[in-house]
Order: C-alpha cells, then structure tokens, then sequence
C-alpha cells in the first residue's frame, strides 16, 4: 500500500503520545482518550490485521516514535509491548543503526513516498545477528498532511548468507581456475561490466590496471576473420539455442601479436523474466597446439 489515511485525530495523537514506564493497557488508554472513534476503528482494525502476520510491523509518530507494534516486532527485540511504546531507536537500538533508522524514517515522511530499499544488519534482544529488509509507507491524515509512518521489517538472513556462500564458491572457483594458468571473465550481460581475472590480463601481457571492466577490451581485441563467427556462436547461446559457448579464436596482445585462445562459456545466472544476466567463461591459450597443427597439415 503506497498510501495510508488515518481519519480524525492522529496528527495530534501522534505529536503528544509518548508512553515511558506505562502498561500497554495505559497507552492504549490514552490513545482512546485522544482519538476520535474513528481512528479508534482504524487502529483497532490495524491491530487485529498486524497481529495476524508474522513478521514485525509497526506504526510511528513523526519523531518516529512508536505508537504501535505487533507482537512478532516486540518478540524480535525480546520486549513485551508495553517497553516498546512511546519510545524511539535510540532508545531501543546501537546509536549506529537507529540513525540509520531515524535517515530513513525522515527520508520516507519528507518525500510522502514508500520505500522498500533499506537493508542492515541487526542483533537481536537475543542476540542473534540477522539481516532486515524494512518497507515503509507514509501515514496521512484527511488533510493531506503527513503524520508518521507504518512498516515491516523482513528477515533476509538466510538469501543474505546464500548470496555471500555463492560469492566465496565463485571466488574460490575463479581463483583454482586462475592458478590452473586459465584467464577467467565474469559478464554481467545487463550493464556490460566484465570482471577479467589476473591470469587473463597477463595471457595478453597485460598489468592489472591496464584493462577497463568492459566488453569492448575483449571484443577489440578478436581477429577481424573470426570475430563475425565469435558473434554468432555467442548469440546462439544468448538465446538459449545451445547449452554452453565453446569457440577457439585469435586474440591480440598487448605487444600486437596473435595468440589462439579456447574460450569456454556458459550463463550461469538469470533475471527474473528469464533473461541471461550473467556469463562465465574460461580462457586456455591453445597457441602451442595450433602452430602444431598447421606444421603438420604444411608436412602433409
């Protein structure tokens, strides 16, 4: 929901209320006292809807203060609700990350926009490191004004680790084909950005800062006699026509000479409309072989 209307009395609920020391049955109580039956319906319809999920969600004030949680934000943090209302990040987390939390809050009442792009690490009131992904809306009320906000927090924890266990594999894996004395690119097809390993900058006699993370370096750099079937061969495989790319072509060095390469490739990642995202491949210089080649076919 990019747009939620309280009705009534919240704008001036949400600027006084603050609960330190007092009951969840007290905060409740002042809340009817300074609400109108309206917005009393609303929270109490959100109440009931919030306790239903999961995951934790609340409401704040402007000051992002906390006017309401669930009973999955209190448990995340190890409190009962009653310690949670009425007060702010500060109160509750490090100094590091409820400033982190104050920016966003700000940032999402002064834009009068959702935002779902805030992502941190956090230990919680049992002392587990997790990482949240937080989704917050603004709250208005009838006059169009921006009174706080409502959100959730999602626990990623368990995509957070897959993604750096896939990093440290893929590292690994770069690393043992580099020692193997293979030059390696990595390509994410979508910007154009290519990671060239070590080993393949020093293949073409290159240092390490010689060469820009981009298609053309590789591209530039083929024969113009084998480029077109280079095009060719890697389109078929772009579009799903074969289950890998392998091809053998000339490259030039940094010095201007040719060398054959065998260039072994395969996409390994997808976009969600299934879309090649990103490419590995594997460069051997196979130049030894090929001179053997062609002395044998003179000989023959």
């Amino acid at each position: 929901c990019d747009r939620i209307v309280l009705q009534g009395g919240m704008a001036e609920m949400s600027t006084r209320n603050q609960f330190p020391g007092n009951s969840w049955r007290a905060a409740r109580l002042q809340i009817r006292e300074e609400a109108d039956q309206g917005l009393l319906e609303h929270l109490a319809f959100q109440e009931r809807c919030f306790s239903v999920f999961p995951i934790p969600m609340f409401i704040k004030d402007r000051r992002s203060v906390y006017v309401f949680v669930n009973e999955a934000f209190a448990d995340f943090l190890a409190l009962p609700p009653d310690q949670v209302l009425g007060r702010g990040p500060f109160d509750l987390f490090s100094p590091e990350f409820a400033s982190k939390i104050i920016e966003q809050d700000q940032a999402v009442m002064t834009s009068g926009r959702s935002s779902v792009d805030f992502e941190a690490p956090f230990r919680t009131g049992r002392g587990e490191l997790v990482w949240l992904k937080s989704y917050k809306s603004p709250v208005f009320n009838d006059r169009d004004e921006v009174i706080g906000l409502m959100g959730g927090d999602m626990d990623i924890t368990a995509s957070k680790r897959a993604e750096e266990e896939r990093k440290r594999n893929e590292e690994r894996w770069k690393f043992a084909v580099d020692g193997a004395g293979d030059g390696v690119c990595d390509w994410n097809i979508e910007t154009g950005e290519v990671f060239y390993s070590s080993q393949w900058k020093a293949l073409l006699g290159y240092r390490d800062d010689e060469i820009e993370p981009s298609f053309a370096e590789l591209e530039s750099r083929i024969h113009p006699e084998d480029l077109q079937e280079m095009n060719r061969r890697l389109e078929e495989h772009l579009h799903g026509l074969s289950p890998s790319f392998s091809h053998e072509f000339r490259l030039r060095t940094k010095s201007g000479a040719w060398i054959w390469v065998l260039n072994r490739a395969k996409i390994f990642e997808w976009k969600d409309d299934g879309s090649p995202f990103k490419m590995i491949g594997v460069f051997t210089d196979i130049t030894r072989r090929k001179s053997a080649e062609e002395m044998i076919l003179h000989q023959a």
